[in-house]
């Protein structure tokens, strides 16, 4: 076992001269100033730490490609070589990099891996992976970051001190406590022979003809969607943060006592005149704002006639590359995001370019109009700015740039007129430039908006502004080292292929290689369309994410509170991006500002609420029809997250100083607005509608405002339990609203079970109008609540998957995100068939050619709502009990994973307790798990493990042992395991044998 010191976030420390920089990575295009065009010698070094079971037999290093030749060292002993050294100089930089590392040349401890590498033209250094060490304790990746130095000096193959160079680049010292172990989970290599041909990039073959072929890549501020095209390129922007605006001060004020007289009406039988008063007098006007497209960027470059051609994506480090021409490809396009920008680099080997006309444009510059700056023979900018409009109302004021530098050539003005024609686009002026006989041409794009009240122009400048290379590479180290590794893998078999063949293989009934790609594809999603960077606050990821190329976009692209946004965030904790949780908590606390208004204006209560739908400015009263509108449980459910975010990191911080708040205020409006039933004396939500759905009255019309609806008492329960769990963590006592809230859940209504065993979505026993709606709103308590989940109370899981079998049986789950959230309710069910046919539909009927969600038309919460589904269906953790004021989750190992489909597999998720478990299937059966603790202690070590662990396995599960651990292993109920750790332990592996009887 062993740990790889490859990338340690923000405790990355440089000594001396050398520098950080991403492997594999041409180390021109790393970022480092210093190395853009340098030729010749230069060092890698990386540290390993090996234990005594990686030494039982000789290791093998892989080391990708290398340009142009290359020397390895192990502890100072050379290894091997491809290629040879100056004078006699020839390359080997496209052959693979295989070395048998003798076991002699490992030792315990410490372990320098060193590269004298060379080049002579192009890019240099380690360009293509796989990077992998291979030892007799196991396999690990080495893609990250390691350390580079310019020059050639031999002492460096081996410092004098390896501990204390592994120490200042880790930035922590080695063997302390709590450091964590890698996931090392069987004898031998981690590799199956169907994973050693795995390739973690999307392939398509040809460029994208409309906006849902495009590959998106964003950094949760800046998007793009990269057309690919060939001689006539198509990069279309997007900011977060760039909407028009819908008229303010609609917050209606009715009279007092109208809430009361509207449940009188209802509660009387006379509903359809509870519904109009409630139209009437609380219902605001639409909203008719939309999120608008940033701009265009159009790139014209005659190559002719009709050449081979590749468009990829690289999900890990989210870039596009476009290769085309006559011989090896000649051509390259790379479009990536930093964290400021949208960067692509064109290059055609070491040959001129043809003529490029780069043009920026959009479709509409109202207040507004486009330049360009020529700084220098060798840079100039194209800026557009303008005002987002909305009919009269006026919203942001933005500004898009593109800074281009070139490499050798020239630089003129022209019209890009054309040239975005014939992308597609109508603007009414652009920004363009010529570029004549350059050897590269680099293009940085940025966007801001006034939304935080500095002047866009100032905004992009600052984003635009040349950073250096050490302080870029620090930053993105430093935004990267807040995720975790996680990944899905299943045996798609020969994964190599385009997306269209995978969709026709999927088609055809194998969905495993459509599969792997698309997961990987929704993990891209949630790194690229939310920040979570909590120094810069953004907004979260809307009904589009990030990515929309309309200025009246479907819906308006605007936050959809009543399932669409939570959605978004389904995933991101279990798939190791939890960070992505501080643009949302930003959010709500924004909406919480003005919810506080809309709770006391609009229904006399206290604390705050949010209704189906918003915008960036928080917006948060009811508006349009009933049928939508009047639901005020946004905020309710959007809390949720942030109980959920501390039950995954444990972090009480932000439980007491930003949860804690938000949860609270929201359970104060749900004590203060719920009422008593008088035909059940229980306490009840309304007047609400069930999200979007109907009921048929006596008289045969539709309505759709009700009492007490499922739902509602759903969320409610949540709140509170929530709320009432959040003091107990806290050891807060005597608080007025925790009391209330421990006192109201005594008397809360629960959901009804009709007669025929289903459980009812209103309070009464109305006919649907609609009985295959797509939403399943009062399936909340299965997922993603666990109201429902409780042993005690099994009689509703039933009714649930009644009412759910019923839906389904008349049309339910026909759009995206409506089949994505049966997923998680079949795994909630653990029902391994269902939740497979719903992934196999989710990809072959509801998603679009580039990966996206089609509802239709495009959403993204579908995406990210296939990503959850499919965690569910490969671990659960929502199980939970109490050792003191800690909560303590149990571990449900492939609860939902259709065996027979996907037999085998590997995943590493994060569950809640604050661990990451990395677990392994073959033939059905698991095989491994390894549990290794996720709560740092800010120090670079981990805190230990719970002094008892408990997980559920499959059914005939084989005999297990612990490895690494001296702690106990005992049967508990059922399948159930009771694992206790080493006292101080951070991590613990459990490997099991084969298959019993049962």
């Amino acid at each position: 076992m062993f740990i790889a010191v490859l990338a340690c976030g923000s405790l990355l420390s440089l000594t001396n001269d050398w520098v950080p920089v991403r492997a594999p990575e041409a180390w021109e295009r790393t970022g480092h100033a210093a190395l853009s065009g340098y030729d010749g010698f230069a060092w890698y070094r990386a540290f390993v730490q090996l234990e005594a079971s990686d030494l039982a037999r000789d290791a093998e290093l892989s080391l990708g490609k290398i340009d142009d030749a290359d020397e390895a060292f192990v502890n100072g002993e050379k290894i091997g070589a491809s290629g040879t050294m100056p004078p006699a100089a020839t390359t080997a930089w496209n052959a693979d990099r295989r070395y048998r590392v003798p076991k002699a040349a490992l030792r315990p401890g410490w372990n320098v891996i060193a590269l004298r590498v060379h080049d002579s033209g192009g890019q240099g250094g380690i360009h293509q992976g796989p990077l992998r060490l291979t030892t007799s304790g196991g396999s690990r990746s080495l893609a990250g970051v390691w350390e580079l130095h310019t020059g050639d000096d031999p002492a460096w193959a081996t410092p004098e001190d390896v501990t204390g160079a592994a120490q200042a680049f880790l930035g922590r010292k080695p063997g302390a406590a709590g450091q964590r172990r890698s996931p090392v989970i069987r004898e031998g290599s981690l590799e199956e022979p169907w994973q050693r041909g795995f390739d973690g990039k999307l392939v398509w073959p040809a460029p994208a003809e409309r906006w849902t072929e495009a590959i998106p890549v964003g950094n949760g501020r800046t998007g793009a969607m990269v057309f690919g095209g060939i001689d006539r390129e198509r990069i279309q922007i997007n900011d977060i943060s760039l909407w028009a605006r819908s008229p303010t001060g609609r917050l209606r004020s009715p009279a007092p006592e109208l809430l009361g007289k509207a449940r009188e009406l209802w509660f009387a039988g006379r509903i359809r005149e509870c519904q109009d008063l409630m139209q009437r007098e609380f219902m605001s006007t639409d909203l008719d704002a939309s999120h608008q497209t940033a701009g265009e960027l159009a790139i014209a470059m005659d190559v002719g006639g009709e050449v081979p051609y590749s468009r990829s994506l690289d999900p890990e480090r989210g870039e596009v590359t476009v290769k085309y021409g006559q011989e090896h490809f000649p051509y390259r396009r790379v479009t990536r995001a930093t964290p400021w920008a949208i960067e692509t680099v064109i290059e055609l080997g070491n040959k001129p370019l043809p003529p490029i006309t780069i043009a920026l444009g959009r479709q509409e510059l109202a207040k507004g109009g486009a330049r360009v700056e020529i700084v220098d023979a060798n840079r100039a900018t194209l800026f557009i700015e303008g005002t987002a409009v909305n009919g009269s109302f006026e919203g942001v004021r933005y500004a898009t740039a593109a800074r281009i530098t070139i490499l050798r050539g020239s630089i003129e003005t022209v019209d890009g007129t054309a040239a975005l024609a014939d992308v597609g686009v109508t603007s009414p002026t652009s920004a363009a430039i010529l570029v004549r006989d350059a050897k590269a041409v680099h293009i940085r794009v940025a966007t801001g908006t006034d939304l935080d009240g500095i002047a866009a122009a100032d905004v992009v400048a600052d984003r635009l502004r040349q950073r250096k290379g050490d302080e870029a590479l620090a930053e993105e180290v430093r935004l990267a080292g807040r995720d975790s590794p996680c990944f899905i893998r299943v045996n798609a078999g020969p994964l190599a292929g385009p997306i269209p063949t995978l969709f026709t293989l999927a088609q055809g009934g194998n969905i495993a290689p459509l599969l792997e790609k698309y997961l990987a594809f929704c993990r891209h999603l949630a790194r690229s369309g939310s920040r979570g960077d909590p120094d810069a606050p953004d907004l979260p990821a809307n009904l589009q994410g990030l990515w929309n190329e309309h200025l009246l976009a479907p819906w308006n692209a605007d936050y959809h509170t009543n399932i669409n946004l939570q959605m978004n965030y389904w995933p991101v904790e279990a798939i190791g991006l939890g960070s992505r949780v501080d643009a949302l908590t930003d959010y709500i606390e924004t909406l919480a500002r003005d919810g506080a208004l809309t709770a006391r204006q609009l229904y006399g209560c206290g604390g705050w609420t949010c209704h189906h739908t918003s915008d960036p400015w928080g917006m948060t009263q009811p508006m349009g029809l009933t049928v939508w509108g009047l639901w005020p449980h946004g905020g309710g459910w959007l809390v949720r997250h942030c109980w959920e975010h501390y039950c995954h990191t444990l972090d009480e911080r932000y439980l007491r100083e930003r949860a804690f708040p938000l949860m609270r205020g929201a359970s104060e409006f749900y004590l203060d607005w719920m009422t008593t039933d008088p035909a059940t004396g229980r306490l009840v939500g309304g007047p609400s509608t069930s999200p979007e759905n109907t009921f048929v009255l006596e008289d045969g019309s539709r309505a759709d405002t009700g009492m007490g609806n499922a739902m509602d008492q759903e969320i409610i329960w949540d709140c509170l339990t929530n709320l009432v769990d959040a003091a107990r963590v806290l050891s807060i006592e005597n608080d007025l609203i925790v009391e209330r809230a421990k006192a109201a859940l005594e008397k809360l209504a629960w959901p009804s079970i009709g007669t025929d065993g289903r459980l009812m979505e209103w309070s009464r026993p109305f006919k649907e109008a609609e009985p295959g709606h797509r939403h399943v709103s009062h399936l909340y308590g299965v997922y993603p609540s666990r109201q429902f989940m409780a042993p005690n109370r099994s009689e509703y899981l039933v009714a649930a998957r009644k009412s759910l079998d019923f839906r389904l049986a008349n049309g339910g789950g026909h759009t995206g995100w409506s089949r994505a959230w049966l997923i998680n309710l079949a795994a909630r069910m653990r029902d391994a068939e269902a939740a497979y046919g719903h992934v196999a539909k989710l990809l072959t009927h509801s998603t679009l050619p580039n990966l996206f969600d089609d509802h239709p038309p495009f959403q993204i919460d579908g995406n990210f709502g296939g990503l959850a589904g499919v965690c569910e269906m490969i671990l659960q953790s929502h199980e939970m009990r109490w050792e003191g004021n800690r909560p303590l989750f149990l571990l449900d190992l492939l609860p939902a994973w259709p065996i027979a489909h996907l037999p085998d597999g590997e995943a590493q998720l994060r569950a809640r307790g604050g661990v990451e478990v990395t677990l392994r299937w073959t033939k059905g059966t698991l095989v491994s798990v390894h549990i290794a603790s996720a709560v740092p202690l800010g120090d670079g070590t981990f805190a230990p493990l719970p002094a008892e662990l408990r997980l559920r396995v499959p059914e005939r599960t084989g005999l297990a042992v612990v490895a690494g651990s001296d702690g106990g292993l005992e049967p508990g109920d059922g399948n159930e395991l009771v694992l206790r750790p080493s006292t101080g332990a951070t991590d613990v592996t459990i490997r099991f044998g084969a298959p019993t009887g049962r």
